[in-house]
């Protein structure tokens, strides 16, 4: 999961679908870019995704893997 790039959504304001409209693309596009089911992000969607959540930190793409495993320990 991507948490930084969620965590500057919300902070934007923003719903995924907002995002992937201003970004053109599509809800499903997106959605699987913020959880990190899409791990490669084309430099220049990804320029498009932060200019739609106003952000020009490039650390929103990182992937946090710390979210899998706490959601697996609690799970458990």
């Amino acid at each position: 999961m991507r948490l930084n790039l969620l965590v500057a959504r919300k902070k934007a304001g923003l719903t995924q679908r907002q995002v992937a409209d201003r970004a053109g693309i599509s809800l499903d596009k997106y959605s699987n870019i913020e959880i990190g089911r899409q791990i490669n992000v084309d430099v220049n969607l990804a320029s498009e995704i932060k200019k739609a959540i106003h952000c020009n930190d490039d650390s929103i793409f990182l992937i946090d893997n710390s979210y899998k495993i706490r959601k697996k320990t609690k799970g458990a």
